[in-house]
């Protein structure tokens, strides 16, 4: 299994994972990082989350 590591500040490479696990944890913490963290470009800077959250609250 491959996943992307990306550490704090973004910096995201493709790491060899053979335990499910392990992968599973990854792939939460790049979750994490891509919708609350990840400032955004099309949507202004803001998270996708952030831009979700305003989407919600005007409908």
């Amino acid at each position: 299994m491959v996943a992307v590591c990306c550490g704090r500040r973004g910096s995201c490479r493709a790491c060899r994972i053979d335990d499910v696990n392990l992968f599973n944890s990854k792939l939460q913490e790049w979750e994490d990082y891509y919708n609350y963290h990840r400032p955004h470009g099309a949507l202004a800077g803001q998270t996708p989350a952030n831009a979700y959250d305003r989407k919600l609250k005007t409908h």
